[in-house]
């Protein structure tokens, strides 16, 4: 029984993580760690359940203090993704999302609807302005996700994220609560 679930379609959803995911999370992870980590070095900082469970606390704070939300993407109730919103604003109403996914199902279309049904969050629920999204540039899938679900290209940040040693350049897009309504 999740307290939170956002059904994406007959086996898709977004659910809420609970700290009796952590062992599940740390699996999927580990299981799937050279393609997620591609991309993203947090795999690298897993060290089994108890390094999940400090950043899920992490991402609770994140969200009693109104700064971030975490969901876990399902298929048929397996873990086979997350989906965030960070660096929340209430001030200058806005976010940023990110996001991973494992091999099985990605290329399906599973996190344009994730990302659509988070952007519904921000935009319908939070009350945000804009949302923003940072993409490796050599990342095509995740470039992909963001100039399908109606986000705007700003730029290329040069040499703006650390990769294992290696800064990286990032390509910007955002979408403001008035697209995502002309989109929908």
């Amino acid at each position: 029984m999740h307290l939170f679930k956002y059904q994406l379609d007959e086996h898709l959803a977004l659910i809420k993580p609970t700290l009796e995911m952590a062992q599940e999370m740390v699996q999927v992870i580990e299981a799937n760690k050279e393609y997620i980590g591609e991309y993203l070095d947090f795999v690298d900082t897993i060290e089994g359940e108890q390094s999940q469970i400090d950043f899920l606390k992490m991402r609770f704070n994140q969200e009693a203090e109104g700064t971030g939300r975490q969901y876990m993407i399902t298929y048929a109730d397996e873990i086979v993704g997350s989906i965030d919103l960070h660096n929340i604003s209430k001030d200058f109403k806005r976010a940023e999302v990110g996001y991973w996914l494992i091999p099985i199902v990605a290329g399906k279309g599973v996190m344009s609807l994730a990302v659509q049904a988070v952007l519904a969050i921000a935009f319908e629920d939070m009350r945000l302005n804009k949302v923003s999204l940072h993409a490796d540039v050599d990342n095509i899938a995740s470039n992909r996700v963001a100039q399908k679900n109606g986000f705007t290209f700003e730029g290329t940040l040069r040499k703006d994220i650390p990769l294992r040693g290696e800064f990286r350049d990032m390509n910007l897009y955002s979408i403001l609560e008035t697209e995502f309504k002309v989109s929908k």
